[in-house]
């Protein structure tokens, strides 16, 4: 039990990692190409209505906000709260290396 209490802090750790990292490539591709970029309809409403760095920044508040919940959700059921971060943080590790990807494409255009 304590085990699992250690991979979940782990867990919710690299979630606010991969959202950070997240955060800071969109921000460079944002920067690079402009917002027609951003696939994720929620983070391109909050880009286009109050900039990229501040947009950026409230959605992933709002996001850091979600924390309260995520204890709560383990608390009550930790195997399924242990599956669900887990493939959340696959999926955010997934955006982190897309946009990696297109970082490296954006730099070699510009070379």
């Amino acid at each position: 039990m304590v085990f699992m209490l250690y991979i979940f802090i782990f867990q919710v750790f690299l979630f606010f990692l991969l959202n950070f990292i997240d955060a800071w490539t969109t921000y460079i591709i944002i920067l690079a190409i402009g917002t027609k970029s951003e696939a994720n309809p929620i983070a391109r409403f909050f880009i286009n209505q109050f900039g990229c760095l501040k947009g950026m920044i409230y959605l992933k508040s709002i996001i850091a906000l979600l924390l309260p919940l995520i204890i709560w959700a383990y608390i009550q059921e930790s195997v399924i709260m242990m599956i669900t971060i887990l493939v959340i943080n696959a999926t955010y590790l997934w955006v982190c290396i897309h946009n990696y990807k297109i970082i490296l494409k954006i730099k070699k255009q510009n070379q």
